[in-house]
Order: C-alpha cells, then structure tokens, then sequence
C-alpha cells in the first residue's frame, strides 16, 4: 500500500530516494498508519492541526481506513492546498491563529475530550520516526546492499532523519547522517528545526548540518527536474543539494531522501 519506493542512481556515487512515489506523494505515508493504530480501534475522530504533506498523508489515511478526521488549519494556509484535499472529503477548520497556537489548542481539546478524539500529533508521537525506522531505513539499506556511507534529509521531516539514522547506524556506525536545513523559509524562520525541536529529537544522531538559501533549495529543484523529469519539494531541493556538496567531501554512496513529489506549500 506505501513503501517500496525506487532508489534513482544520478551518478556512481548519488543516489536518490523517491519517496513521492507513496500513494498520496509523500513519505509521511509511511508513518500515519502507525500513528492510527497505535491510538485505539474505538473509530474516535482523528484531530489533526497541520497543513502540507503530513496532513495529506493524514487524509488519504482516513479515507483508505474509513475514519472520520476533523483538520484544522491557520489562517495562512495556502489554498491551492485545501483544494488538494478536497478529494478526500475532509472537514476543514479554518482558525485565525499560527499553526502553533492551533496546535497547542487542538491537544487541549484532545486533552479534554479523550473518549471522542484521537489526537494524530507529528511533533510528538514517538511512533512517527519509528515508522522510517522500522521501513524507509531498511528499504535503502537492502537497494544499497549495505554500502552506503551517508544518508542526507531535509530537516522539515526530522523524524525521518531521526529514525533512518537509529536504524541504519546500528548496522553501521559510520555512516553519516546529515541534515539539510533551509536557512529562511517562506515565514522568515532560520530555526533549522522550526520553532521548538520535535520530542524526539536526538542531537547526536545529526552528523552535521548542511545549510542553503531557499533560493538555492529552488534552483536545486528545478535542476532535478531537468535532470531526471521528477518534480519535488523545496525539503527534496535542500537534500540534494546537500548531498551534492558532500560529494566533494567522501567517496563513498550518498542517499537523498526527496521525501515529496511536489511542494504542498
């Protein structure tokens, strides 16, 4: 149903992980279906304040399922977006509030009516980095045959990052786990993690931090697809370029993680 997605080879060295081939284009597919069934099998209504591919993901999720989900959304979300969800059928809040204050409120609300909602938190909930832990990691370690030297991922899915590196450094500690955060994105935020760092945030576990312009993660964007046909998100154009930057620094296999096929901001 998800998974199983290609690993593109540019070159000898630099390899790409398409994780936009997943049903609803992104690797957040991987992870929402843990999340459900890791809460209950009452059928409570899924609540979920987010926007971009998680809540995709979510959406798609609910619908293969059967589940009810009530999204909220800010003020700002853009809506070319909520015309994408549209085919899902989903009921859409819009609050004039940031996608933080809406979040803190939704686990209040969560909080407060247990027995009718259950809260789908991608920030919190420990089962989202295990999902990639437990399948994208092993994924590129069996494509790769084991004989990679670095995994490179855009740092708005950190729990990707997160899980891909427990996973693949218990196989073999050396390899290199590098973010590539963004230094501005569209909010003027050069947090590489954005306002607060995710739960399960590990330090240790991100090697090094590879930085570019949102200029520079679009001009990545457009090269990939001149280079291959594939659009993917500005997240995907920041891995990329990272990733060709680290060439010039090892040897060995490097694996990009284009966690989207399309930019859902």
């Amino acid at each position: 149903m998800f998974g199983k997605t290609p690993l593109l080879p540019l070159d000898g060295q630099l390899f790409l992980k398409l994780e936009g081939c997943n049903p609803s284009g992104s690797l957040r597919d991987r992870a929402v279906f843990p999340m459900i069934a890791a809460g209950d099998k009452e059928n409570r209504t899924l609540l979920l304040a987010d926007w971009g591919p998680f809540a995709l993901s979510a959406a798609w999720a609910a619908a293969t399922l059967q589940r009810k989900l009530e999204l909220w959304l800010p003020y700002d979300a853009d809506n070319a977006f909520t015309k994408q969800l549209e085919r899902f059928h989903v009921p859409i809040h819009r609050v004039k509030l940031t996608l933080q204050e809406l979040q803190k409120q939704i686990r209040e609300l969560a909080e407060l009516r247990p027995e009718q909602y259950q809260l789908l938190d991608p920030a919190m909930d420990p089962e989202h980095p295990m999902a990639y832990c437990e399948t994208l990691a092993q994924e590129i370690w069996t494509q790769t045959d084991g004989s990679l030297s670095a995994i490179v991922s855009g740092t708005d899915t950190c729990a990707c990052l997160m899980g891909c590196a427990t996973a693949l450094k218990q196989r073999k500690p050396d390899i290199l786990s590098v973010a590539a955060p963004i230094s501005q994105d569209f909010y003027g935020n050069s947090d590489p993690l954005g306002p607060a760092d995710p739960e399960f945030y590990v330090p240790q576990l991100c090697d090094a931090l590879s930085y570019c312009s949102l200029q520079e993660a679009k001009d990545a964007q457009s090269e990939l697809v001149q280079r291959t046909g594939l659009p993917c998100g500005l997240a995907g154009g920041a891995a990329y370029h990272a990733a060709k930057a680290l060439k010039k620094e090892i040897n060995g296999r490097i694996v990009a993680i284009l966690p989207s096929r399309y930019d859902c901001f």
